[in-house]
């Protein structure tokens, strides 16, 4: 019998279950198209294994019943990405509007034409997986010019089964230039941010909440006489009382008032005692919990010891890349750096002199409403810090970053101190990482199979809903730095976690867990699992492959799981039914009937 009589009577049985919606028997599928029997069986094992119809178990009959799945066509017309689809002779069959949309193609000049003649940027030079059944996934990162500027696609090439049991390939093109744009700008901000850090007078260091140092600048490591590169925490040179009031504030931070300001007495690398005024600040992630503490400060002491002239025109003020203002009692401005005066859209600090600070908010209700606010705890707090949104002289709007304080003088009043940095970009770049993420998680929604995702340091990014199905774990309750490996407890040990495993040499991984294979980065593993499907059992199949960026950098690792249970009885009963196929065709042969 040949392929095209197979999918012929494949055709026959789907035709013949349309018209039965509650379903048939075996025998009455057999019985209505005059096949026999094992035949029926056969077909409707291949049909079941590849997602044409399904089954149902009423006592110890099986009812087939017509698949209800949204057909490839309709998924593509509501697709984001530029999607085509092509046939196991190589040709294009199927492309969705977006793509004709973009390169402003007739739908008839792409369909039925072969994939490798088709001259489209993304496509060009592509080379399709096997259409055999035996082809893998793949996936490619692509450049190319296109209408004056650089587009960066992202290429899936998606062996396909077809309805009638055909093999194909989908290859989906995904625009990723506003991801890689978003990247640059980070990796430009985030070099931009260390290089002013560096170049900062003032002592920055950094440490997590277990005390581990993170960082600490050039100027941070020569006041404390660190000749090696090594990160040096500003608290610990502190006196041991010192350091327990710190500790206390510290405790007190919230993502409400993350900052408390100090003034102690501290010894230098030589052993000098200085006068460092510095400010601690707590790092909070989204869902508040602490990540950082991040101390600034500087060395006051020549300003202590002189007079209030001598402090409020130190040299530091005037260069730092902070925009800093003065104002005197009655709010008239009388200092700005230049800073300052270019955050507003000036071209010099002089131009600010004798301004009421209410002219910066340019007759704006809002922002004046807000400054007139911000002086009340002022006064009474002695400081103030948070976000404003400002204006800069052509009416330009811009989110800053405010630290006020007073200045005292035995109690009397001396002036108000100002330190803004513009966090317009910053904020910007954490709304695209928000997005980014988003988007992450939107597009593993997508996918049937079980599927999260882990950064580098191995904290879940994306949870889908079949993930929390398949496990009985919310998204919410693995997100972040939380134990994802808790979610294959219900598995009781006998289903690795594949992604803890990559780094695993190819020895110590045969040593330690034999029945993983790799093939290249990816780990695969099969087994059956007695809790699956509410503990009537079943296989679980699964892989891990390692993430990399651009640069081929590791930036985390995705693993994927699948129930193969359907597909294993289906492969075990199409098995014996080909036996037993092949055991009537014997005994026919032989002459002796099919009595037994």
């Amino acid at each position: 019998m040949g392929l095209e009589e197979d999918r012929a009577i494949a055709r026959k049985i789907r035709t013949l279950l349309k018209a039965h919606p509650k379903g048939l028997i075996i025998t009455e599928i057999s019985q209505r198209l005059g096949i026999n029997r094992n035949s029926a069986a056969k077909y409707l094992e291949i049909l079941l294994f590849t997602g044409q119809v399904e089954v149902r178990q009423i006592g110890m009959a099986k009812i087939y019943t017509v698949s209800q799945r949204v057909p490839l066509s309709g998924l593509l017309r509501f697709a984001r990405e530029q999607i085509v689809v092509v046939d196991d002779e190589g040709k294009i069959i199927q492309a969705n509007d977006r793509l004709l949309d973009f390169w402003q193609l007739p739908r008839e000049a792409l369909l039925g034409e072969r994939f490798d003649r088709v001259d489209l940027a993304p496509l060009r030079g592509l080379v399709l997986p096997a259409a055999d059944g035996t082809g893998e996934a793949e996936r490619r990162d692509l450049s190319f010019e296109y209408d004056g500027r650089i587009v960066h696609c992202r290429v899936s090439l998606i062996p396909t089964v077809f309805e009638d049991g055909g093999n194909g390939c989908t290859v989906i093109i995904e625009d990723v230039t506003a991801e890689r744009e978003y990247e640059r700008q980070i990796a430009e901000n985030e070099a931009r941010y260390r290089a002013v850090v560096e170049d900062q007078t003032e002592l920055i260091s950094r440490r997590r909440a277990d005390g581990t140092i993170t960082f600490s600048n050039d100027a941070c490591r020569r006041f404390f006489g660190s000749d090696d590169r090594a990160a040096v925490d500003i608290a610990a040179f502190l006196a041991p009382e010192d350091r327990a009031s710190l500790r206390e504030a510290e405790a007190a931070l919230t993502p409400e008032a993350p900052s408390a300001f100090f003034l102690h007495q501290i010894r230098d690398g030589s052993g000098d005692l200085r006068w460092l005024e510095y400010s601690e600040r707590a790092l909070f992630g989204i869902d508040g919990t602490l990540l950082e503490y991040q101390t600034v400060g500087r060395d006051v002491t020549e300003a202590q010891a002189r007079q209030r002239d001598l402090l409020v025109m130190d040299s530091a003020i005037a260069a730092s890349v902070d925009g800093i203002a003065i104002f005197a009692p009655d709010g008239r401005m009388e200092y700005v750096n230049r800073a300052f005066a270019s955050m507003f859209g000036y071209g010099e600090p002089g131009e600010f002199m004798d301004r009421s600070h209410a002219e910066l908010a340019q007759g704006d209700l809002a922002l004046g409403g807000l400054m007139t606010e911000i002086m009340g705890p002022l006064f009474s707090d002695g400081q103030w810090f948070g976000e404003v949104r400002c204006l800069r002289r052509d009416g330009q709007p811009f989110q800053a970053q405010i630290s006020a304080s007073v200045a005292l003088d035995d109690g009397r009043l001396i002036c108000v101190l100002v330190s803004i940095v513009d966090v317009t970009e910053r904020r910007q770049t954490e709304q695209a990482l928000r997005l980014s993420r988003g988007k992450l998680q939107e597009a593993i929604e997508f996918m049937p199979d079980a599927t999260f995702i882990v950064d580098r340091e191995r904290h879940v990014v994306a949870w889908n809903r079949a993930m929390e199905t398949l496990t009985g774990i919310r998204r919410e309750d693995v997100m972040g730095p939380r134990d994802y490996g808790r979610a294959f407890v219900k598995f009781e040990g006998a289903f690795p976690v594949l992604v803890d495993l990559l780094d695993l040499s190819t020895e110590e991984l045969a040593r330690t867990y034999p029945e993983v294979r790799r093939f290249g980065e990816t780990l695969y593993f099969e087994t059956p699992i007695s809790s699956l499907r509410g503990g009537r059992g079943g296989h679980l199949w699964g892989k891990a492959s390692p993430l990399s960026d651009r640069d081929g950098s590791e930036i985390g690792a995705i693993q994927t799981l699948r129930d193969i249970s359907d597909w294993k009885r289906a492969e075990e009963a199409y098995r014996d039914a080909m036996n037993r196929e092949n055991r009537i065709r014997r005994l026919d042969g032989d002459g002796a009937g099919l009595s037994t």
